[in-house]
């Protein structure tokens, strides 16, 4: 019997209202074994989410473990930005994290920090900046962001951002540099909701339907995170 792994997945949503298609990015974490398995969990989300209609998988990638603090859902390189200085251009000021645009009226909830971290390999001369999202439970975004302060620069946690066996990269070269933004996770995670989401609005539903990557690029992309 397969043994379970964790992956990342973005779904392709959208609804029509009058002239207008909006399109929905929501991602999960996945405990699965195999490719069917994955079909199988998909079922049961767009089951969920009965007021969209599903348009296939967006996105496969790496996770570091299950929804939970400490653990890393996701991560982007910026393989343009090769200095600190601009690395740090991409954290916003306070004021304008996504989460002071949100309503959450929990006395304690998710947040999702997006962290910018400068990768730099002396031996190679690799510079690049990367982006990766972990979740907080806190009841305010100060204590949030304490909470992150605690673990971001550790050992165990850079270890999670990049391996060596998917990125051929070594955690030791990373540097913390800030937070890109905070937002709120708005669905209930725990009950088979997705920890992300975005939307946007088109006038043609094939614009929505070339957001997607071939199936062949899907496939192999899951092989890659599955075999790690």
């Amino acid at each position: 019997m397969k043994n379970k792994k964790n992956i990342g997945i973005t779904l392709l949503f959208y609804s029509k209202r009058k002239s207008n298609y909006t399109s929905f990015l929501k991602s999960y974490v996945l405990e699965i074994k195999d490719w069917d398995d994955l079909q199988s969990e998909i079922k049961k989300i767009t089951l969920l989410n009965k007021a969209l209609k599903y348009v296939g998988i967006e996105d496969i990638f790496y996770v570091s473990g299950l929804f939970g603090e400490k653990e890393i859902l996701g991560k982007s390189y910026i393989d343009e930005i090769t200095k600190i200085k601009d690395a740090k251009k991409l954290l916003l000021k306070q004021k304008k994290y996504t989460c002071n645009f949100q309503e959450n009226n929990q006395k304690e909830k998710w947040f999702l920090f997006s962290l910018i971290y400068f990768y730099h390999d002396k031996n190679t001369g690799d510079k690049l900046s990367i982006s990766c999202l972990t979740p907080i439970f806190a009841d305010n975004l100060k204590n949030a962001k304490i909470k992150v302060r605690k673990f971001c620069e550790t050992e165990a946690f850079m270890k999670k951002i990049v391996l060596y066996k998917l990125d051929k990269m070594y955690y030791t070269n990373l540097k913390y540099i800030g937070i890109e933004d905070v937002s709120y996770v708005e669905e209930n995670v725990e009950k088979g909701g997705a920890y992300e989401c975005s939307f946007k609005t088109y006038r043609k539903i094939e614009k929505i339907k070339d957001l997607l990557p071939s199936n062949e690029k899907m496939q192999t992309s899951f092989k890659q995170v599955i075999s790690i």
